[in-house]
């Protein structure tokens, strides 16, 4: 496709906050609604969608988060309470991992309009009644999703990782609304492009996540004759098949992947921006890493490294204790360090690595802030026990 527009990457609803904000200049409308009075949930939308944050998306974000914290709409604001952000500032990343998942989470089981209906509403005891429906709502989504990935696994578990390049489950026992999520979990077990389709009545409905290096978009015109229907880009994709052509498709994205991807491209690697010492973590230094912001593809959270840190504490957290709470030490200082799902049930990382001595670790940069404390906090992305020097393009396994 063509287009005169100078920023093609816009998300739908950014395409619809545009033609808004032509619609209002048109008709010279200057005492009726400012199309900016909704840039809170334009950049909801964009975030979501996974749209590059950049050029014009950067800007909508920016500006749409800054009224998003003002706390101005009430549909918004029951779902931060819901979200358990009401003393935090919210960021691209609680949008992504916490709100955006409620606000589909009713859409992926059935009925998307009870999001709609969220943000729309303009009262207070309304919009908390219908936060806490999609609170519910997200929690089945995840006890189904936790069920498909059960099933999912099995298979996995007699695969030969020397043989298989790509991955093609499916299953009639699977919800369609939510096989994307369990793709994209299974692709980072994996570390190989993953597509779950649902069947039902002899035709199956899927989902595809994939991997750098491999065209999910490409791989799938390859074997078109073998669908009905599918759309998507690079990294994820959906499509229609009739269940007797599933074991095809299956044989056919292997062959492809393995010839589109060599060994080193199924391991999972983590590009490190910078090695920090204890001293270089500062409150000045981490304010201004926030000048950056707003963080997302195409603009990525910048990843740093400290090695020969000692674990003053760590803990296992969360409902499921399936989080990482650590107090690390270097020189007398203490800082304290967050591991997401990287509690022992859900992680490559177990208590014995504690009893090592030191370790390296990879990691992003916040304020953990309640009320007017804040603390300086490390999100990690990986850990390990220290072993030698780690320069900007080593990978922390």
């Amino acid at each position: 496709k063509t287009t005169n527009y100078p920023f093609p990457s816009l998300a739908g609803v950014g395409v619809g906050f545009k033609l808004c904000q032509a619609f209002w200049r048109y008709k010279e409308c200057p005492n009726g609604n400012d199309p900016n009075d909704y840039l809170d949930m334009v950049a909801l939308g964009t975030i979501a969608d996974v749209v590059p944050l950049m050029d014009e998306n950067r800007v909508i974000v920016k500006y749409g988060l800054e009224k998003v914290n003002k706390r101005l709409r009430p549909g918004i604001n029951a779902l931060i309470e819901v979200c358990g952000l009401r003393d935090r500032q919210v960021t691209t990343g609680n949008v992504s991992f916490v709100i955006a998942p409620k606000i589909n989470a009713a859409g992926r089981l059935g009925d998307p309009s009870v999001g709609v209906e969220l943000l729309l509403s303009e009262k207070k005891e309304k919009a908390e009644e219908l936060a806490v429906r999609l609170n519910e709502e997200n929690l089945r989504r995840q006890q189904i999703e936790s069920v498909i990935l059960k099933e999912a696994v099995v298979p996995l578990k007699t695969m030969n990782p020397t043989e298989v390049k790509s991955i093609v489950l499916d299953s009639y026992n699977w919800h369609t609304g939510v096989i994307g999520i369990a793709a994209s979990k299974i692709t980072e077990l994996t570390y190989r492009p993953t597509v779950l389709i649902a069947l039902e009545d002899g035709v199956g409905k899927g989902s595809g996540r994939s991997i750098p290096g491999f065209n999910l978009h490409a791989a799938l015109t390859s074997c078109s004759d073998l669908l009905l229907s599918f759309g998507g880009h690079e990294q994820a994709a959906g499509l229609s098949i009739l269940e007797e052509n599933v074991p095809k498709l299956r044989e056919r994205l292997n062959v492809i992947a393995g010839d589109m991807l060599c060994d080193e491209d199924f391991k999972a690697k983590l590009k490190i921006d910078e090695q920090l010492k204890m001293d270089d973590i500062t409150d000045r230094f981490v304010e201004e890493l926030a000048l950056l912001e707003p963080y997302g593809l195409g603009n990525p959270t910048p990843v740093f490294a400290t090695r020969g840190l000692a674990v003053a504490s760590h803990r296992y957290v969360g409902a499921e204790s399936n989080h990482l709470k650590l107090k690390l030490e270097s020189e007398g200082r203490i800082i304290d360090a967050i591991g997401f799902r990287m509690g022992s049930k859900n992680s490559a990382v177990s208590d014995t690595l504690f009893d090592t001595g030191k370790v390296d670790v990879a990691y992003s940069l916040e304020f953990n802030t309640w009320g007017k404390n804040r603390s300086i906090e490390m999100n990690l992305k990986d850990i390990r026990a220290c072993d030698g020097d780690v320069g900007e393009e080593d990978i922390i396994v």
